[in-house]
Order: structure tokens, then C-alpha cells, then sequence
């Protein structure tokens, strides 16, 4: 076959390397470009072409091997072993991978049994210093950008039509108020956790700034208008609170005055949930921020580090009074357009750090009753996010984090080893995907999806 590439290269003037050509046959597959790249780096010049196109390629004599990719479609309902019988009648080397190895047999006439689960190859991304400077360099760049802004409160007089950043010293940056917050969590979770970042005197500098006592005194007093009462609602507050608690655990000076100036904000937000819940009749369920499940489960790490016990009390109340008797949550319906997070795993994840493992077993069991497909199918497979920078679609990307670390919640109070597996390889393979989109999506993304990456690689 090399003397038949050779021969060809001196007749037509080709480089040796482009007389070579190896076919990499795309079948949808999150790896292919991975796959050409390997090859390429092997000295070898490969290209990718669709199924689709194969039947019409018109310079099959330069080829000298086939590789298969993986995809996400089964041999049980595609017909591709069609186009593969004649691809072997090249009487080429075939290498396939995953669905290709699949497809090969098929057409082969063996057998190839379905599992009970899909699988996914594991691929943890571990938070290391190099990957938390990456991350924190998004949250580094918006906490102090003015805008552009989404101001999401009512005015209610002339007095209060004045720049947002005046209003809100402390919080101004990052698009809207609650990324703001969670975009100063963010940073100060990765110098928490990584002391020697490069960026630090940057960061703390910023801190020191938009933390001060001045600052955080004109948010409370914004805070305390009437028509401020509903602002950000819960979940603006709940992030809040979870920066509030990370200043808290911070073996640092300023940040145990920063946690102090930010304590009566924080102290109004807890006592207005507490208000709150005993006047919802039953709890809100988007997969936007509206969503009390997502909220609480913050506001839980909160209370537990700030000894908060009413608050923390009040949630695990109105939570067993209206999600305990929750069964056959309609999963299947999920993700919406534009969502960002699960409700019913935002729901599960909260019972889960609610109930004993042994109840949330049973519970679990009656709420989600199944992980196979066709019932859990939406949740397998991360969202396909067709245009990362609009701001409203660029959601689903979020969303593959939020379904990462719910999953690793519920994934540790399950008795079943091989659901526990399921679960936990199901959030590699959205961690994964999250951030190899996050970059892709702009500045309607990147505002908040550090933060989203940050919790889910932390977690």
C-alpha cells in the first residue's frame, strides 16, 4: 500500500505527507477533531469528512486507511452500515472507534448487545492553579465594568434615577447585580484556595475597593427601599450570602472586615427569605434564577458556616412541606431554551443535603423513578448550544455545569454503586463539554460562567 501512495506522489508532484491521506469519517462525534489532530501529530495528513459526503468523495485512490469515530447514534437505528459495506469494498485498513467499532460489527454480521446505560470515558478536570487563573481572569475583567447593564429593579422616584454604580457601589459590574456578587465569590474562592495566583494583589485591590464599608452602606441602605425589597430575589441573595460565608472562612485579615461590612445586608437578605417562605404557598420551579431549590441549597452552605439556624430551619421546613411528596419529576421536559438550571435536579440536590442518605434513597427513587432511557434520556447527553453568544441560548452552557454538580450531589447519598457511577460519569461528560464551549460564548457568557466552573470544579 506505501509503495502504491509512493509511486502515486512521484506521478502526480504531491508532498509524501499529502499523497498519505488518511479518512477520518465523522459520525457526530465530540472527539473527531481530537482524533485528526493525534493523527496529524503522528506525521500524517488526515481529513474529516460526514458520512453523509463519503459516497461522493471524489479522491478515494489517495487514500490509504479509514478511521470510524464515535457519535451519538445507535446501530439499532441508523443505517449507516449501509454506506459501510461499500466503504469496505475499498478492501482499505478500517479503524473504528466507539459507534465505529459498532457499526463495523454490525455490518460484519456480528452482534452488538445494548447496555442498560450509555458510557461515557472519564475525563475530570481537576481546578488547578493554571485553570483557576484561566477562570477567575473572566470574573478579574467584569467586576468593575460598567456596562453594558441590566439594572432589573423599578425606580420609585427622580431621586433614585441616577447611575447604577452609584446606587450600587459594590456590586455594579459583570452585566447585572447577582453576577456581580457571585463574580467577587469567585474570586475570592480561587485565592482562597490558591494563595500564590498571580493575579492576587490585583484582585485584592479590587476587593478592598468595591468591599469597603462606604459601599456596602449605600447597598444596604438601596436594600431597604420599598421597592427594593423583591430585588434579586432569591437567588441574587443567596449568592450573597454564599460570598458572605466564604469571607467568613478566609484566613485573612481584610477579609474578616469585609465579612463585617457586608453584614447587615447579609443579616436584612436572611431575615426577608425567612418572610418570604412563610408567605410562598408553594415553591418556584424555572430553571432560571427564580428557582427556589437552587437558592436554597446556597443558602444552606451559608447558614451551616454562619450558624445562621433560623433561616436554615425555616428552608428545611418549607422544603420537606413541598418537595417531599414530589414523584416522577418531568425530567423528559427538560432543558428549556434557555434555561441555566435543572429544576428537578436543583430539587434533588437539595433534598439530598436535607435528608438522611437512607430517606433520600427512597425519596430519590419515587422522584426520579429511573436513569435509563427513555426517561432520563435529556439529562444523558449535554444540551446542544446551536449559538453560544447570544446571552438567552449561551444559558444551556451553564446549565452543563449545574447538571455536573447537582449530579455529584445525589451521586453521593446513592446507595446503588453502579447509579452512583452513572451519575458521576454523566457530570464528566457535561463538565467537560461546559468548559470546552465557555470561551466561545462572549462577553453575555463569560460574565457569569466562571463562576458556574469555579463551583462545579470545586465541588
Amino acid at each position: 500500500m506505501m509503495f502504491k501512495s509512493l509511486k502515486r506522489h512521484l506521478i502526480t508532484g504531491l508532498s509524501e505527507l499529502e499523497a498519505n491521506k488518511l479518512l477520518i469519517i465523522d459520525f457526530g462525534s465530540q472527539y473527531t477533531q481530537l482524533i485528526a489532530r493525534r493523527v496529524r501529530e503522528l506525521g500524517v495528513f488526515s481529513i474529516v469528512i460526514s458520512i453523509d459526503d463519503f459516497l461522493n468523495y471524489k479522491e478515494i485512490d489517495e487514500i490509504f486507511g479509514i478511521i470510524l469515530s464515535g457519535g451519538p447514534n445507535s446501530v439499532y437505528k441508523s443505517k449507516d452500515h449501509l454506506v459501510v459495506k461499500s466503504l469496505l469494498k475499498l478492501n482499505l485498513p478500517v479503524l473504528g472507534i466507539c459507534y465505529g467499532m459498532h457499526i463495523l460489527i454490525k455490518t460484519l454480521g456480528g452482534k452488538v448487545e445494548k447496555a442498560n446505560y450509555r458510557e461515557y470515558g472519564k475525563a475530570d478536570i481537576k481546578l488547578n492553579k493554571n485553570l483557576a487563573e484561566e477562570l477567575v481572569s473572566l470574573s478579574i475583567k467584569c467586576v468593575d465594568k460598567k456596562y453594558p447593564y441590566k439594572i432589573g429593579y423599578r425606580f420609585a422616584d427622580k431621586n433614585w434615577v441616577k447611575p447604577h454604580y452609584e446606587i450600587t457601589p459594590s456590586f455594579y459590574g459583570c452585566w447585572d447585580w447577582h453576577s456581580a456578587v457571585h463574580g467577587h465569590w469567585a474570586m475570592v474562592k480561587i485565592l482562597k484556595d490558591f494563595p500564590e495566583l498571580s493575579e492576587r494583589d490585583l484582585i485584592l485591590n479590587k476587593l478592598e475597593k468595591n468591599l469597603s464599608k462606604e459601599n456596602l452602606s449605600k447597598e444596604l441602605e438601596f436594600f431597604k427601599q420599598d421597592f427594593a425589597k423583591g430585588f434579586e430575589r432569591t437567588y441574587g441573595w443567596a449568592w450573597l450570602m454564599k460570598l458572605y460565608s466564604e469571607l467568613l472562612t478566609w484566613d485573612n485579615t481584610n477579609a474578616k472586615i469585609w465579612a463585617s461590612n457586608m453584614k447587615q445586608l447579609v443579616d436584612l437578605l436572611s431575615n426577608r427569605t425567612i418572610d418570604f417562605l412563610d408567605k410562598l404557598s408553594t415553591p418556584l420551579r424555572p430553571g432560571t434564577h427564580a428557582n427556589t431549590a437552587f437558592s436554597f441549597s446556597l443558602m444552606i452552605e451559608y447558614a451551616l458556616v454562619a450558624k445562621d439556624d433560623i433561616l436554615i430551619n425555616k428552608i428545611k421546613e418549607f422544603s420537606i412541606k413541598n418537595f417531599y411528596n414530589d414523584i416522577n419529576c418531568p425530567i423528559n421536559y427538560e432543558p428549556s431554551g434557555t434555561d441555566f438550571l435543572s429544576p428537578c435536579l436543583a430539587e434533588a440536590s437539595l433534598m439530598s443535603s436535607i435528608l438522611e442518605k437512607k430517606d433520600f434513597n427512597i425519596w430519590f427513587k419515587k422522584f426520579i423513578p429511573s436513569l435509563k432511557e427513555p426517561y432520563f434520556k435529556n439529562i444523558i447527553n449535554p444540551p446542544k448550544v446551536l449559538d453560544p453568544e447570544d446571552p438567552g441560548i449561551g444559558h444551556l452552557i451553564g446549565l452543563m455545569f449545574h447538571r455536573a454538580w447537582t449530579l455529584k450531589d445525589i451521586a453521593i447519598k446513592l446507595d446503588d454503586n453502579s447509579e452512583k457511577m452513572l451519575l458521576q460519569s454523566i457530570a464528566r461528560n457535561h463538565s467537560e463539554e461546559g468548559y470546552n464551549i465557555m470561551f466561545k460564548s462572549g462577553y453575555g457568557g463569560e460574565h457569569w460562567l466562571a463562576t458556574f466552573a469555579i463551583y462545579n470544579f470545586t465541588k
